[in-house]
């Protein structure tokens, strides 16, 4: 993983100035320094300047960026950040086409991918990434996405100049760029919390290249494609060949995020999709000769491990290690203390640009801190529950009406001053949006109503809130120098998936998670209590942020206060405080972004 910054112009000449522009794309990329903290370079042709910061994986030596390579007397050069699943096999399909390779980094076989096949590359490319290449022979700028948005990408688009960079805070480095924030963007973080509307950077003058598209810039101004879209087909195999092609699928995933010869580790978390990305993974490194090194997490003072495990009869080991050792794992539990994890509320903010909704993600900083010591990679589930339908919403029932998900809402509703209620008009923004993502739904023609209805909550799911799921992971844990993968983001098992019969996802008779269970966990290893938490919690850490959050609501000169009716805020303190971490750290995140980032509130 690493980190792009630059920008582009094309009615004029960057080069009669070519060192002072470099020396602004430096500044862009030395704020996003912690993604890349191994090497960095920069680079000004023409009509781009690009900078670059790299988290060495691949052939550190000859893997340097910004790449350029030549071409019938034509420069193109690449920023990239990422990781290519298939490079080998894309490798192998450019060596018959004609093109020589000098190192053993994919950033290259990317880059003679465009040079191959130019905006059409993007279907063929499997993994998670985003990048920028400057293309002097057909004079423009080329950024693209990966499907689900593994990897960030942002840009401004003004007075004919095209800025961009991996996270948002290199972006305000660009002269013009302010933290400015309207209507539309306070509704996605007061009114959606728990996701982002696909392009919506929340920050005026800003867009984010969204999942699954590529934006061109030249002369004539910018074009944004989509280049992948889940689609519905009907499913066609029996119940026992699906189970064995989803083996295939998932073995597939997690084998080629183990492939870079990098310090690779494991998360191991109370959660189906963590043990089973686990298995597999053992059991591949294991035929390399390698062992599984994997990691579990405590929260000191929290009355118990996250998620909670349930003691063992005759037995002091917790349920982590009885797993790690059926998987013949080398097994380490970390401990953070809740005052050392009511701080990173604070780090978040910083590495995401963004407050939020804290969950499990939160905790990245005090262990990925450790883990980065050893590891510079680690194999995580992100992505497991949203793509086998075991998120709490597909329990719940879905009110089409709104989004699924769980958020805060309803609480800013109760705390807003009534005229930016008023103004705001959030439940209508929702709305909105809601309709947005559900016209853009594929269906089957005949498809049964309540598999339609559930065809729609998954599509949700996959495209709305996984990608801002997947954005606040990188943050949290590239803040740290940590690079997260996780086999259930692949796009070809994505797409399998999701068209598989409702029934046979969670399903109590057939159920294709357990049976890949079956296949992958070893008969001996401890079964699964209860289901992941979405987020730290416990007797120390909610009476903490409870502590934080009354300082806060007792002074006026707090930027929040410019939100809160003073009316609302007094009955609210006047009455019992919610020590729920969700709230408490919610409101906390909010008051620091606006701090910190010195926001100016563009109503």
């Amino acid at each position: 993983m690493s980190g792009i910054a630059g920008f582009s112009v094309y009615t004029e000449s960057l080069t009669e100035e070519k060192y002072l522009w470099m020396a602004l794309a430096r500044r862009m990329a030395r704020r996003i320094s912690h993604r890349g903290p191994d090497d960095r370079g920069a680079h000004v042709s023409e009509h781009c300047a690009l900078a670059h910061v790299r988290l060495a994986l691949q052939d550190p030596e000859n893997g340097l960026q910004p790449m350029t390579v030549h071409q019938g007397g034509c420069a193109f050069t690449i920023a990239y950040d990422g990781e290519l699943w298939n490079a080998a096999e894309l490798r192998r399909e450019l060596e018959a086409q004609g093109f020589h390779f000098h190192t053993g980094s994919d950033t290259e076989v990317v880059l003679k991918a465009y040079l191959c096949y130019g905006e059409a590359c993007a279907p063929r490319l499997c993994g998670s990434y985003a990048f920028v290449v400057d293309d002097s022979l057909r004079r423009l700028t080329f950024l693209c996405r990966d499907r689900f948005g593994g990897r960030p990408l942002f840009y401004s688009l003004q007075n004919d100049r095209l800025a961009f960079a991996s996270e948002l805070k290199g972006l305000f480095e660009y002269p013009g760029l302010a933290p400015e924030v309207g209507r539309e963007g306070l509704c996605e973080v007061l009114g959606l919390d728990s996701v982002r509307t696909p392009g919506c950077a929340v920050f005026e003058h800003i867009q984010e290249v969204k999942p699954g598209h590529t934006v061109l810039f030249d002369a004539d101004g910018l074009r944004d494609r989509e280049y992948f879209h889940l689609e519905a087909r009907p499913h066609l195999e029996e119940y026992e060949e699906t189970a064995r092609t989803l083996q295939d699928l998932l073995t597939e995933a997690v084998a080629c995020r183990l492939d870079d010869g990098g310090p690779l580790c494991a998360f191991l978390e109370e959660s189906p999709g963590s043990e089973l990305a686990a298995a597999i993974a053992a059991k591949e490194l294991g035929r390399r000769g390698r062992q599984l090194c994997a990691y579990s997490f405590e929260l000191e003072g929290f009355g118990a491990p996250l998620p909670p495990a349930p003691a063992w009869e005759n037995s002091e080991e917790s349920r982590m290690e009885e797993l790690s050792r059926a998987l013949s794992a080398d097994h380490t539990t970390l401990v953070c203390a809740a005052d050392t994890l009511g701080d990173c509320l604070f780090e978040e903010v910083i590495a995401r640009d963004l407050p939020g909704i804290p969950g499990k993600e939160s905790l990245l900083f005090p262990f990925g801190r450790l883990i980065q010591k050893r590891h510079r990679a680690a194999l995580c589930s992100a992505g497991a529950e949203e793509l086998f339908c075991s998120s709490s919403w597909f329990q719940s029932g879905f009110d089409p009406s709104r989004f699924p998900w769980p958020g805060m809402s309803s609480l800013w509703a109760s705390l807003l001053k009534p005229e930016l209620l008023q103004l705001l008009r959030m439940e209508e923004y929702a709305a909105v949006r809601l309709q947005e993502a559900l016209d853009s739904c594929p269906v089957l023609r005949g498809e049964p109503a309540h598999s339609r209805q559930m065809r729609e909550l998954s599509y949700l799911t996959l495209t709305r809130y996984l990608p801002s799921l997947l954005e606040r992971e990188d943050r949290c844990s590239m803040a740290n120098g940590l690079e997260l993968r996780s086999p259930y983001t692949d796009h070809r098992l994505i797409q399998y998936v999701f068209n598989l019969p409702w029934e046979w996802k969670c399903g109590p008779q057939k159920n294709l998670f357990t049976e890949l269970r079956k296949a992958f966990l070893p008969k001996d290893a401890p079964k699964p209590e209860g289901g992941p938490q979405s987020g730290p919690s416990g007797p120390e850490y909610g009476p903490l942020l409870k502590q934080r959050l009354t300082y806060i609501l007792q002074d006026s000169l707090q930027p929040i206060q410019k939100l809160l009716s003073p009316e609302a805020v007094k009955q609210f303190l006047a009455g019992p405080l919610p020590s729920d971490p969700l709230t408490a750290s919610a409101l906390i995140q909010v008051n620091y972004w606006l701090l910190h980032y010195g926001i100016y509130l563009k109503l």
